[in-house]
């Protein structure tokens, strides 16, 4: 799980900015318990991020997929190298840093960065109340740690080193314990909600509907009261138009059964309404995630949702009785009912800015405005207290 997320010099982000999901000293009285207890921290089931459009707030979810990429999908510099530009041409680097937990330990990434070379990359693991290095780049030259790495390791390591590419990428080849848990940690533990639905195609794969998920599906979306009898799989025909030549293809088709009346109807996916598309792709996407220790950061939540759905989705995260696998989510909005402060805690909510002046993004935490635990939050927001609110001028022609 991430305890903390920087990141520097990356599209809107002009100064370093840190997310924490390690809980503060605060004596909130939330309906949940919204943190985890790991190790000597108790770390956040989610964080939320509030502000204006153009804030900033979608860039900083972006970050964190970008890093991600760039290590597991063997991107080069060039390809995630997006540096603050509201001053004129940047040079400058692109830095990255996460703190996280995995397999029960405690590791620490960092990597810098410009359009062309890692300049420098380090990992490190924390044991006996410190950080050992486990390997420490500064541009090709690399110090691996001996008692970790066997010295024929370490030469088929030195041999694949690139000047444009994460030295953590390796990994995916090479098995080594600690190297490779920091890999699969971001190959396996992060999990990303989008909405690209195309209008000739399922919006999810047939193949992940296993009967334990259309189970899970089922339940999830009556608990949503989208009344769904059963889904099914069969074959249907779809007509692909190319240029001069027309096809019918047969493919695996997913249906939604729905009861009108005591009578059942087969309806094709792709008839359903947006609403039940994202529900079913958020059904998929928290079933993933409860299933295992995971990340899940969403894009404005609130998106084609009733706001009580968006609640709901947050609450599954926050029942310990659910998320039993210590999974986090991290998301923007602009759901004010969210912000109860028997809900969440004064911690969890971020307020993202843009600086009116050198349009740099950067971030406040509710707990560090002048704020009781007892204050109507949300109402305060409404009024513009946290400086949230979009100065508005009437548009004419």
């Amino acid at each position: 799980m991430i305890l903390e997320f920087s990141v520097k010099n990356y599209k809107s982000i002009e100064n370093k900015l840190t997310l924490n999901f390690k809980a503060s000293n605060l004596n909130d009285n939330t309906e949940y318990q919204n943190y985890f207890n790991v190790k000597d921290f108790k770390v956040l089931k989610l964080l939320t991020l509030y502000g204006e459009n153009a804030s900033g707030k979608s860039t900083i979810l972006d970050a964190i997929k970008i890093l991600r990429n760039f290590i597991v999908h063997n991107y080069s510099c060039k390809d995630v190298y997006f540096p603050f530009l509201m001053k004129g041409n940047n040079d400058n680097t692109t830095y990255f840093d996460v703190l996280f937990i995995t397999n029960n330990n405690i590791y620490d990434y960092e990597i810098e960065f410009d359009w062309k070379h890692v300049l420098k990359e380090k990992l490190k693991i924390k044991s006996s109340n410190k950080f050992t290095t486990i390997y420490e780049r500064s541009n090709n030259s690399l110090y691996l740690n001996k008692s970790i790495v066997s010295s024929k390791t370490a030469n088929l390591f030195v041999s694949s080193l690139k000047e444009d590419k994460p030295f953590l990428s390796c990994f995916n080849i090479v098995e080594v314990e600690h190297y490779s848990d920091a890999y699969k940690y971001f190959l396996n533990n992060f999990i990303f909600l989008t909405l690209e639905i195309k209008s000739n195609e399922d919006v999810i794969p047939y193949q992940i509907f296993t009967e334990n998920f259309k189970k899970f599906a089922i339940k999830f979306l009556r608990a949503c009261d989208i009344h769904i009898k059963d889904i099914i799989i069969e074959k249907r025909k779809i007509q692909f138009s190319y240029p001069n030549n027309p096809e019918l293809r047969e493919m695996n088709g997913i249906f939604f059964v729905h009861e009108t009346d005591g009578i059942l109807t087969k309806i094709p996916f792709i008839f359903e309404s947006l609403g039940t598309k994202k529900m079913i792709l958020m059904a998929d996407m928290i079933y993933r995630s409860l299933k295992r220790e995971s990340i899940v950061i969403i894009d404005e939540l609130e998106s084609s949702l009733h706001p009580d759905l968006a609640k709901l989705i947050v609450e599954t995260y926050l029942d310990e009785t659910l998320n039993t696998n210590n999974s986090q989510l991290l998301f923007s909005s602009h759901q004010t009912n969210l912000l109860s402060s028997y809900f969440l805690r004064r911690d969890q909510i971020v307020f993202v800015y843009k600086d009116k002046e050198k349009n740099n993004t950067y971030i406040e935490y509710l707990k560090d405005f002048s704020v009781r635990k007892n204050d109507n939050i949300e109402k305060s927001y409404l009024a513009g207290r946290f400086n949230t609110s979009p100065n508005l001028e009437k548009v004419s022609l």
